[in-house]
């Protein structure tokens, strides 16, 4: 594969594992990170950091030397509304939760 685009480390070494390059993405969820794509054949490794998971599309099977998959289901934020200061035993509320592998819709 080109490796034009495959991450490192933060001190720049390259990524050792499919593991390793599933907890970049979830480091980077904040930033964008939705899905990954690691390669390695032999001593070669790169890992992929994607924006977009890909949607509505079949398993295309498996591929010698690449590994994929999502951070999976992880909060990054969550509000109420009122407030949670605000909040009163009995009173009506309502949560709103940031993340990634949410269903878009209740």
């Amino acid at each position: 594969p080109n490796p034009e685009g495959s991450v490192g480390d933060l001190q720049g070494r390259s990524v050792p594992s499919a593991c390793h390059c599933q907890q970049l993405c979830i480091d980077r969820v904040e930033a964008g990170c939705r899905s990954y794509a690691f390669y390695q054949v032999d001593a070669e490794t790169h890992c992929y950091l994607q924006r977009a998971a890909f949607r509505g599309q079949e398993n295309a099977g498996t591929v010698t030397g690449w590994t994929s998959g999502t951070p999976g289901l992880r909060i990054v934020t969550a509000s109420t509304d009122p407030a949670a200061d605000q909040l009163r035993p009995g009173e009506p509320f309502s949560v709103t939760l940031l993340g990634t592998g949410l269903p878009a819709t209740t």
